[in-house]
């Protein structure tokens, strides 16, 4: 893992919060946001260990993308991210059988990256706004 200081994180959610402010709708603004609060609540916890680096975080190596496991561990508002969790992906189909497809919050970006849309992309718009809302208040 490449370190990053907590100034780098920072720095990085808001750039992602402003990038993903100034978007349509779309699974690409949805990525850029969850990479803005993965950021974020990054940045925050390393500000609650007292940590400079993110390589001084073994936590990180273990939660890795899980940003349901990161609100959590922050003690955030249940309710703010009540919507963060498995989402189902249209099935596909492999060699003639159809496949369903679940998606964990810590693979959303998988989801976003690689084009796929789930029935709740625009609630989880809205949470992922209102969390990136969240990490700015207590960012400051």
């Amino acid at each position: 893992m490449i370190d990053f200081t907590d100034r780098e994180m920072i720095n990085a959610f808001r750039m992602h919060k402003r990038s993903s402010a100034q978007m349509p709708p779309s699974g690409t603004k949805r990525l850029v946001q969850f990479y803005a609060v993965e950021c974020g609540l990054k940045a925050l916890h390393m500000r609650n260990e007292g940590k400079r680096l993110t390589g001084e975080c073994p936590y990180f190596s273990i939660v890795q993308h899980d940003i349901r496991a990161l609100l959590g561990n922050l003690n955030f508002p249940p309710k703010l991210y009540s919507k963060i969790a498995s989402t189902i992906l249209s099935p596909i189909n492999k060699k003639g059988k159809l496949i369903k497809r679940e998606v964990a919050p810590r693979d959303y970006n998988q989801m976003w990256r690689y084009g796929a849309v789930s029935n709740e992309d625009e609630i989880l718009e809205k949470e992922l706004d209102a969390i990136i809302v969240k990490i700015e208040q207590d960012l400051r």
